[in-house]
């Protein structure tokens, strides 16, 4: 029985190294794997932004959802191995989102809206750390993202997913930001939550 006892222990041990291993070497893989110069492709934005006041007893509220695909990308991305380096970067945004306008919680009416931008060219330096076998953490926010309701989000502590599709670096930036702002004179409650997919090739 000892004998048995000895020989399922090391078996184990054995596992547990070897897991170790591949999950160190997944870990440096990705860490150099995405060091290098890069071209922006594109970035794809998908998101929800509820924006709430109250007017004279009234709770006043608006939701507008967007999906859309930035267009005319340029710049590019140089990573080492403690920034993200951007450079000249510049989009446009051309799509329509729909919106809907709440009094007490009740829907007063549905449209859908103009949507468009365009980002002038920009340069910025965002300092990461790799965080686990797949993802990216970014202490001070990364690239800020125009939602959905027309106001650009304030960039804050992410993290982004790492994925490949063939010689594609993705980068999956979930996010759930809430703040106040002046609208019109009044205070607003700002919820925003969606996911930013950023794009780019070699």
């Amino acid at each position: 029985m000892k004998f048995q006892s000895s020989i399922s222990l090391g078996f184990f041990v054995l596992v547990a190294l070897i897991s170790c291993k591949k999950e160190d070497t997944a870990l440096i893989d990705n860490a150099t794997r995405i060091q290098g110069n890069w071209k922006f492709i594109r970035m794809e934005v998908y998101s929800q932004s509820t924006i709430s006041t109250t007017e004279e007893g009234n709770l006043q509220k608006s939701v507008t959802t967007s999906n859309y695909t930035t267009k005319e990308n340029t710049g590019t991305l140089s990573i080492d191995s403690a920034k993200f380096n951007f450079t000249e970067i510049s989009y446009t945004i051309d799509t329509v989102v729909q919106a809907e306008f709440y009094t007490n919680n009740v829907l007063v009416f549905a449209t859908e809206v103009p949507f468009g931008l365009v980002q002038p060219s920009y340069n910025a330096s965002i300092n990461y750390n790799i965080a686990g076998r797949d993802s990216v953490y970014f202490q001070n926010g990364f690239i800020k993202t125009p939602d959905a309701s027309g106001i650009t989000l304030p960039s804050v502590a992410s993290g982004s997913k790492i994925a490949w599709s063939g010689d594609t670096l993705v980068l999956n930036t979930p996010f759930n930001r809430k703040n106040t702002q002046k609208i019109n004179g009044a205070t607003a409650n700002v919820e925003t939550e969606g996911i930013q997919v950023i794009k780019l090739k070699q």
